[in-house]
């Protein structure tokens, strides 16, 4: 009977080895690395380079990140964790934070799997990050950035070192009643000038102003109409991302066809929350410069012909 007692004894201790073994491998080894191969571009590759997260309170969300080695051989990478903020700078539309805490502070609730490891040429790792969100946690964005650093020396001692950093931005929001709140500031088209004499794609700027507690996604469509009131293209504007307490810039290309004349564009932008739609337009001419060549020529040689006749030629009044 005691044998018996104890031989059931040992099978549950090992079954409880084995089964926090297992765990702790599970939650050690969580990431994967898989050999990719294809060609040599002397870089590494951050996949996706912005993530949306909608976390409760008291809950936790994991995401993944993918690094991939481009280079000739091996890279070891570190990772860190940092805050990140909007700011007015048109040209700067987020700010990290280093060792400082931003006002809308995430790095202390995201968790990457590992903090260093090492990829082979062609190699690529899928790490997950998890964001954990308190239960006192008030509802509101959090935004961080998850950084990759690598270092590279070259083959002497004296060679230069290099220094690689790439970072995925994270936009979360914990759940509940939140302050949203932002408008078109500003619709322009690029150069300031009002006529173009250039068959290059035009460019429209616009600028948003997030005066909200949290970020905000606003998209819309530009339409492009002749002196006639005829659709001649429409550009789409896809979602972007506007910091809280931030001016964003954004430019849009449009790729056309031949113009030339008067034509007006009006941008119908979403503000990206409660189905707000903000309206401006503005008007602009062009003028090819070649057809502007042609034209400058043309006008030329009637007023030498003009000249040449005058003068050649003398009109008398009939008495």
């Amino acid at each position: 009977m005691y044998s018996y007692l104890l031989s059931i004894k040992s099978i549950r201790i090992w079954g409880l080895v084995w089964v926090s073994a297992f765990a702790f491998s599970g939650q050690v080894f969580a990431y994967t690395i898989t050999h990719m191969g294809g060609p040599v571009r002397g870089d590494f590759v951050l996949e996706p380079a912005k993530i949306e997260l909608f976390v409760d309170p008291g809950h936790k969300s994991t995401t993944e990140l993918q690094v991939t080695n481009r280079t000739a051989g091996p890279l070891t990478f570190s990772v860190s964790v940092e805050d990140m903020v909007g700011s007015d700078d048109p040209m700067r539309p987020v700010l990290l934070l280093g060792d400082k805490r931003g006002p809308y502070s995430l790095r202390d609730y995201m968790t990457p799997e590992v903090n260093t490891f090492t990829l082979e040429s062609g190699e690529r790792i899928t790490l997950p990050v998890t964001v954990s969100i308190p239960e006192d946690a008030e509802p509101g964005g959090l935004y961080g950035s998850v950084l990759f650093e690598s270092k590279s020396f070259g083959q002497d001692a004296n060679a230069s070192r290099t220094i690689s950093r790439l970072g995925a931005l994270l936009f979360v929001r914990v759940n509940g009643d939140v302050a949203e709140n932002g408008a078109l500031e500003d619709f322009r088209v690029s150069g300031g000038s009002p006529v173009f004499v250039t068959e290059d794609p035009i460019g429209f700027e616009m600028l948003y102003r997030n005066s909200g507690s949290v970020h905000v996604n606003p998209y819309g469509m530009i339409t492009v109409r002749n002196i006639f009131g005829m659709t001649v293209g429409e550009v789409e504007v896809t979602p972007y991302y506007a910091m809280p307490e931030s001016l964003r810039y954004r430019k849009i290309t449009w790729e056309h066809g031949p113009l030339f004349g008067y034509y007006t564009a009006t941008l119908e932008q979403n503000r990206g929350y409660d189905d707000i739609v903000d309206t401006r337009s503005i008007s602009f001419g062009v003028l090819p410069w070649r057809e502007a060549l042609v034209g400058l020529v043309i006008l030329g040689i009637c007023v030498l012909v003009i000249r040449w006749f005058f003068a050649t030629f003398e009109f008398t009044r009939k008495s």
